[in-house]
């Protein structure tokens, strides 16, 4: 299997998981992770959502791995 198919089947799948989380809200599994760190100041907020890219960085690991077993 190509690399170009593994990118262009990912990158689909992240594309029809983006729009249920926008559209519908039901995978909305990363709202309030408690590993994101979130610092408010004043007038400011600043939010670093590094147990987000955590989960999506295995996640996306393991949809390649499954992708090269199949295709």
């Amino acid at each position: 299997m190509s690399i170009g198919k593994i990118i262009f089947f990912s990158g689909l799948l992240l594309i029809v998981i983006g729009a249920l989380i926008h559209f519908t809200g039901v995978l909305n599994i990363f709202k309030d992770n408690p590993l994101d760190l979130k610092f408010t100041f004043k007038n400011t907020t600043l939010y670093f959502p590094i147990g987000t890219s955590i989960i999506l960085s295995v996640m996306i690991s393991f949809i390649v791995y499954i992708f090269r077993k199949v295709l």
